[in-house]
């Protein structure tokens, strides 16, 4: 016998045989870590007005408190500090209104930076305004309305003149 040529060019794929048993099930893999869980409702809005009248200190801003809670889905709005707690990032919208026979000047606060103000003053005469601000937030930012110091009086009664509201436009 002689000595092994080079082996040659492989020639055509054969016909696909048929499909062969199931193999045995492979062992058991480790546990994994947690989940988060179920995530937690984005729905975030509140609606508040005020039924008596406020007039500032004269020594420092007064967060406007409302006592009419209208609707607060979330849970964010805290009745006993007149503030919005935010329990999920995300951008918001909130309105506020004003309404006065001698003059205000209130401001939208976030984390005590005004965001944006009004001002009225035509004595006399009732006079009602409203701002509004869309605000890019982070878990645990406060948003409130403030009454600056001074001669200001807002009026407000059971028609609710004086109000307050936010809601999530689209989470973080």
């Amino acid at each position: 016998m002689g000595v092994a040529g080079a082996p040659g060019v492989q020639g055509p794929a054969g016909p696909t045989g048929e499909k062969g048993d199931t193999g045995e099930r492979g062992p058991v893999g480790e546990k994994g870590t947690p989940g988060v869980g179920t995530p937690e409702s984005t729905l975030v809005a509140f609606s508040v007005a005020r039924t008596t009248d406020l007039t500032a200190s004269n020594s420092s801003g007064t967060v406007v408190t409302y006592d009419d809670v209208l609707s607060n889905v979330g849970g964010a709005y805290d009745m006993a500090t007149g503030k919005f707690v935010t329990r999920a990032g995300g951008m918001y919208y909130f309105v506020f209104t004003g309404m006065t026979k001698v003059q205000y000047r209130l401001e939208l606060k976030k984390n005590g930076e005004i965001m944006v103000s009004m001002y009225e003053s035509y004595p006399g005469e009732r006079q009602s305004s409203s701002n509004s601000a869309i605000l890019q937030l982070e878990t645990g930012d406060q948003v409130w309305v403030e009454l600056q110091m001074g001669e200001y009086t807002l009026l407000s009664n059971d028609n609710r003149y004086l109000t307050f509201s936010g809601f999530l436009i689209n989470p973080a």
